[in-house]
């Protein structure tokens, strides 16, 4: 993660899709950071939250990824 700030990275997320988990970094802020589960929607923060992301929509999109028939 030290590289990624080095970088210049101002938003790092950690995305968990067995436990259907996102960890979001604020590295802009150098806040701790924010845990969300699969039912939130997540606000971009390099845009002030403006922008914001429905993991529950995302996961549906995905799910073939890890069912099995």
């Amino acid at each position: 993660m030290a590289k990624y700030y080095n970088a210049g990275v101002r938003e790092y997320w950690i995305i968990d899709p067995e436990k259907k988990l996102l960890v979001q970094y604020d590295m802009e802020h150098l806040e701790l950071p924010v845990v969300y589960n699969a039912d939130m929607e997540i606000p971009v923060l390099i845009w002030d939250g403006t922008c914001r992301i429905d993991l529950k929509e995302m996961y549906e999109a995905i799910s073939f990824l890890w069912e099995t028939d």
